[in-house]
Parts: C-alpha cells; structure tokens; sequence
C-alpha cells in the first residue's frame, strides 16, 4: 500500500451565491462534491467556535438581497456578514458612540436592541465601516483567555486588538 507524506489541495473559493452552488474536490481519481454553503461553514466553524455570539445586530437575509457595505439597513450600517449559530447573517453597525465601561457598554448596547461585537466582528467593523469610528479603543464581547477581569478590545487607529481589564 502505498503512503501519503503529505498532500497540498488547492481550492478556489468565490462567493456563495445560490444555495446550489457545489465545490468540487479531486485527489486522483477520486472526486468529492459538497455544497459550497457547507464546504464554507464547515471552513469558519473553528474559526468561531471560540467566539461570543456575534456582533452588535445580525439578521439572516436570502440569497438576492445582499445590502452594498456603508448602505443604511435597519436603522444602521451594513458592515458584511457574519456567521450567527452557524449561519451568514448580516453584521449591522448601530447609532451612537458612548464613552463606558465594559459592563454599562454591554447595557448600552443591549437597550439598542444589539450586542458588543465579537472580536471577529470587530475586525469586520474595522475593515469596512473604519471611518464610523473614532480613533480609539472599543470593547468586544470577548473574555481575554486566562483573565476573567479582561476582555478583548479593537482599536480604530490602526486596527490593532489587545485586552484591557472590564472592571
């Protein structure tokens, strides 16, 4: 029987855009064809299994109506998409700017209907709605590993996260 080292598989990954779309693997004679919506789930997952639950306002949408980024959309600013349980949803940046700590920024954000960004989210928020943004530090809804008095923060200057005590 022979044996494999290692193996290098290339995949070509464009956007999802019908729940019909199939990505094919081919290793040899072999082929392999599963929906592209599951081959990229199952690509973020680990990504986000660690993550609070994402940011600030998500919705799931269908397929046709994708929202342009910066376009106003439910009282707020489309940012890109998320993942919500595993799912795309629309990552939705809400009205205000408040100066709090971690504890009343939770508050804050949960009287707007909404939540503190994961650190993923504010990763997103940073690439695409940067200019909505002061330059500063902002919270995540993200615990610091190890640090129960610690969380996750974003900073709007230069993209940077760090952690800062929440207490």
């Amino acid at each position: 029987m022979a044996s494999l080292e290692s193996i290098t598989i290339r995949v070509g990954i464009k956007p999802v855009n019908k729940p019909t779309d199939k990505v094919i693997f081919r290793v040899g004679d072999m082929e392999i064809s599963k929906s592209a919506r599951d081959v990229v789930h199952q690509l973020l997952a680990p990504i986000f299994k660690d993550a609070a639950t994402p940011a600030v306002d998500t919705r799931t949408f269908a397929d046709d109506a994708e929202p342009q980024i910066g376009s106003a959309l439910d009282g707020g600013i489309f940012a890109g998409l998320t993942l919500d349980d595993g799912r795309p949803a629309r990552l939705i940046l809400l009205p205000g700017d408040e100066e709090l700590n971690w504890k009343d920024a939770k508050a804050w954000a949960a009287k707007q209907d909404g939540m503190l960004p994961s650190r993923i989210d504010a990763l997103v928020l940073w690439q695409n709605l940067k200019k909505e943004f002061k330059d500063t530090w902002y919270w995540t809804s993200a615990p610091f590993a190890g640090a129960d008095d610690s969380t996750w923060v974003q900073s709007f200057d230069y993209g940077s996260q760090s952690y800062y005590l929440n207490s």
